[in-house]
């Protein structure tokens, strides 16, 4: 247990004011990101070289590079702008830079040469020591030569970005170069390179150029990834916005975000606010994740704000993401909030008790279990039986408590409370479970298959092993089921196979198709794409292979999964 869990709100709040007051040593601060001095500096010693720049070359440069002519002459030189004043930069690189010479040139190619086709770790450190002695005159060189560099190879992705910051990270012409060729750039090589240094020396100017790179999936991953790096507070919304826009059937890129969210909290304590507003706006739902990964990083800085919310407002599309945000969190400090509103606010017991499942903690029992006998309001007692199953944790003791609920048909809780018994692990309750997916009325049918998703991966197997006896009017109630589930194990590949072999029915063919196309190409994908090509040569079934035409054409491409799962779910 952390020490934040121990403590009581007084003592939180008076630590984080503390917190706030206290400036660490720069001895031992945490170089994540740049402080606001250190940004200054940074500004004025750029600011300095285009003073010295304008001073020496003010003739020469307008003359050059302002005339019609030049600019059309060489197609590649475009304006940038860098702390407000303009600047051109050939992004071509079909020239040199003037103060190199022939020789020169000869030199630094050979340096690169030997770091991009050679193995010798004594031989990469001589080259770049002689392309650093070169300094900001290299850079262009470098990115002239970017073809042959494999950016594959981590050894060699990491040597180059770390020489190329060296050179570019003081330099406002290397800056230049990296800001020029986000925004207006055409060449990928060119365009990875600069992606990866914008992030490297956490450039604020190149943020306006990475958000627009963002929007290409092709530089996605590596765009969020220096925008984070770079953690300037007012992209916040703006890189949510790329994360909103985002094919929803590109799940690697989804899970990316998902991975790396908890970066958000390098931006500063006042982006909570900030991404929780997205957050409740958000509308599409596997982006959820994200959101709660970026909100659950930054721990207990996140509490007094949510907290703030959950005392002051009734609005259940606020009210629930705070709660599971909060619960979320598994923190002491978070779970007494959830567990203090529960007694404080009776009118917010639904979106409260929601929270208090994701905690996962079986200490919270009591209170849902107290809530479920004495309740009035319907959807909290269904609210109830969904928790417990979550955290009951095959609890023998809290089965029994549960079982008077099975006969209440009245009141329609007999199904939560099946699927809360089947989450405890009843074996009994599991078989009138699957009973009455295929065999019930029509809502008992539909509510079960909703809750499919919710149960563990082995029933998850116990379920499509229950096809190999059932008839294909029956199965194909099962497998409605078993597409609820956004993740379902491997293992279950095999089994609708073997099911497949004899299935006559086209419906129930159809929806096996469709599980099929549904993980193909996922982390734990239940069969291979082979299996649907094959399938549409060799069914006979006109509507048959019409839809499997339609899954092939719908199914994710691209490697990449989305974990979907009471943990994450919005």
């Amino acid at each position: 247990m952390s020490l934040f869990d121990r403590m009581s709100d007084e003592v939180l709040d008076k630590l984080n004011s503390l917190k706030k007051e206290i400036s660490p040593s720069e001895e031992y601060r945490e170089k994540n990101v740049l402080s606001d001095k250190e940004e200054e500096e940074l500004k004025e010693e750029i600011l300095k070289q285009i003073e010295i720049e304008e001073q020496e070359n003010e003739a020469e440069f307008l003359d050059f590079m302002t005339g019609p002519s030049s600019l059309n002459e060489n197609k590649g030189v475009v304006e940038v702008e860098y702390y407000g004043n303009l600047g051109y930069v050939d992004i071509s690189f079909e020239s040199l830079d003037e103060n190199i010479t022939e020789s020169e040139y000869q030199t630094i190619l050979q340096a690169i040469e030997n770091i991009a086709y050679q193995t010798n770790r004594e031989l990469w450190k001589e080259s770049v020591r002689i392309i650093e002695s070169f300094g900001e005159r290299s850079i262009i060189i470098l990115f002239r030569e970017c073809r042959k560099f494999d950016l594959s190879d981590d050894k060699i992705k990491s040597l180059i970005i770390q020489l190329l910051n060296r050179l570019t990270n003081r330099s406002l012409k290397g800056r230049r170069i990296i800001k020029a060729i986000l925004e207006k750039a055409t060449i990928r090589q060119h365009i990875n390179f600069a992606i990866l240094v914008a992030g490297s020396i956490r450039d604020q100017e190149s943020v306006s150029g990475l958000l627009k790179r963002m929007s290409d999936p092709e530089y996605f991953k590596g765009s969020l990834d220096a925008l984070l790096n770079i953690a300037k507070k007012e992209s916040i919304p703006d890189i949510f916005n790329e994360i909103n826009n985002l094919d929803l059937r590109r799940t690697d890129l989804i899970e990316h975000a998902i991975k790396n969210a908890y970066r958000f909290s390098e931006f500063g304590t006042s982006a909570v606010k900030v991404i929780f507003e997205l957050y409740i706006k958000n509308e599409k739902y596997p982006l959820g994740p994200i959101y709660t990964t970026a909100l659950r990083s930054f721990q207990e800085d996140a509490i007094p704000m949510l907290k703030k919310v959950l005392n002051e407002t009734d609005d259940d599309n606020l009210l629930i993401p705070i709660c599971q945000t909060l619960g979320s969190l598994r923190m002491t400090h978070s779970t007494n909030v959830l567990v203090q509103a529960l007694e404080e606010f009776p009118d917010k017991k639904r979106a409260i008790i929601r929270g208090l499942s994701y905690t996962r903690s079986e200490g919270v029992l009591s209170y849902v279990l107290s809530e479920l006998k004495t309740s009035n309001d319907l959807k909290v007692k269904q609210e109830c039986l969904l928790t417990i199953g979550f955290i009951g944790n095959r609890n023998q003791n809290v089965q029994e408590q549960i079982k008077p609920y099975l006969n209440n048909k009245n009141s329609m809780l007999y199904l939560e409370a099946l699927n809360c018994m089947v989450s405890l692990g009843n074996e009994e309750s599991f078989l009138k479970y699957v009973s009455l997916l295929v065999e019930g009325s029509e809502f008992e049918k539909r509510t079960l298959q909703r809750h499919v998703a919710k149960l563990q991966p082995y029933q998850h197997k116990k379920l499509a092993e229950s096809l190999l006896t059932l008839s294909d009017e029956k199965s194909l109630f099962i497998i409605c089921g078993l597409l609820q589930a956004n993740v379902l194990n491997s293992d279950i590949g095999p089994i609708i196979i073997k099911r497949l072999d004899y299935a006559k029915l086209p419906a129930l063919r159809i929806e096996i198709y469709k599980l099929i196309g549904k993980h193909v190409n996922k982390k734990k994908e239940l069969l291979p794409q082979e299996v649907l090509y094959d399938a549409k040569r060799t069914e006979s079934d006109v509507r048959v292979v019409r839809e499997i035409d339609h899954i092939i054409s719908s199914m994710k491409k691209e490697q990449g999964r989305i974990t979907i799962n009471r943990e994450t779910r919005e």
